[in-house]
């Protein structure tokens, strides 16, 4: 097993992972990815994204409830 120092930096930069995203669907994508593959915490996401953090929070949640 990988600890969070291990895994934080071999994961890809927020600029590369939101990169070239065409639409909502897609930056919602995006956004999962960047916290369930990439560990990011929400609040950097939303930071990143010039988001809300509740905003960024929702998406993730409709994810993992499946809705």
């Amino acid at each position: 097993a990988y600890s969070l120092k291990e895994k934080m930096i071999s994961r890809p930069q927020l600029d590369v992972i939101f990169k070239d995203y065409k639409n909502i669907e897609e930056r919602n994508e995006l956004i999962i990815m960047a916290r369930v593959r990439c560990k990011y915490f929400i609040a950097e996401i939303a930071r990143h994204l010039k988001l809300n953090r509740s905003t960024v929070g929702k998406i993730i949640r409709r994810y993992e409830t499946g809705k």
